[in-house]
């Protein structure tokens, strides 16, 4: 599943936060492409990819997958959903294997950030280049934008702790993820990157680009699950390494 909900009323328009609505296409090393829609806001983070919606809330610490093609949806707490996740990966595996596994204490690999000169500028907004070294080896440029303040409203760590678990790349580990390392958190919390090139170790890239990008006042209802979705089990919306 490519991953790449708050429920409250609307009582008062001034309890409504200023977020962010985002538009992007990544393109992958083959040539397939994927456009996504991103709102996030106080706490709140939701993302539209290919009809299927992934909605997260760190304050309720709540996780909920769409099937929006079908209007169908899985989730509930977030500790919960990993176990159930976990279990139903298991089931297609081996004893011996496991998709989500421990965090283990391994040798600290350090990252290395390089301020270049070049920038990127789209629908109105300017990144500073960066490039991610870990080990010295490089992983990512990213343009980050400054104006672009969207991670301001939400945790960017625990986001990636939270998407790297639903993945099942790995256990969330500071020490061997470069997106959990102090100083890549650090950029992040400085703007939003409007263009990032990842390095796959294969060799190929990974482009996604900032393709519209607005502060804006969002309903709490963008973050709520709809209604005539129907609820279903795990294993109909989450295949491991699918």
């Amino acid at each position: 599943m490519r991953l790449v909900a708050s429920l409250a009323p609307l009582v008062f328009a001034l309890s409504l936060g200023a977020g962010w609505t985002i538009e992007e296409v990544t393109t992958y090393a083959g040539g397939d492409k994927f456009y996504s829609r991103i709102a996030v806001d106080s706490g709140r983070y939701k993302n539209q990819t290919a009809g299927e919606t992934l909605i997260i809330d760190l304050k309720k610490e709540t996780v909920y997958f769409l099937n929006d093609k079908e209007k169908l949806y899985f989730g509930g707490k977030l500790n919960d959903v990993i176990a159930d996740l976990r279990k139903n990966a298991m089931s297609e595996m081996n004893e011996e294997e496991d998709l989500f596994p421990a965090a283990e204490e391994t040798e600290e690999k350090p990252v290395e950030i390089k301020r270049l000169k070049e920038s990127f500028s789209v629908g109105g907004f300017t990144g500073e280049k960066y490039q991610i070294l870990e080990n010295g080896e490089l992983k990512k440029e990213l343009f980050i934008a400054r104006t672009l303040t969207a991670n301001s409203e939400i945790d960017p760590k625990k986001l990636s702790e939270i998407m790297l678990w639903l993945n099942g790349t790995s256990a969330p580990n500071a020490k061997t993820r470069v997106e959990l390392s102090d100083e890549y958190v650090k950029l992040m919390k400085q703007g939003y990157p409007i263009r990032t090139v990842e390095y796959d170790p294969g060799g190929g890239l990974i482009l996604t680009t900032v393709i519209k990008a607005e502060k804006k006042t969002i309903a709490p209802e963008e973050f709520a699950l709809p209604k005539d979705y129907a609820k279903m089990d795990s294993s109909e919306i989450y295949k491991p390494l699918e």
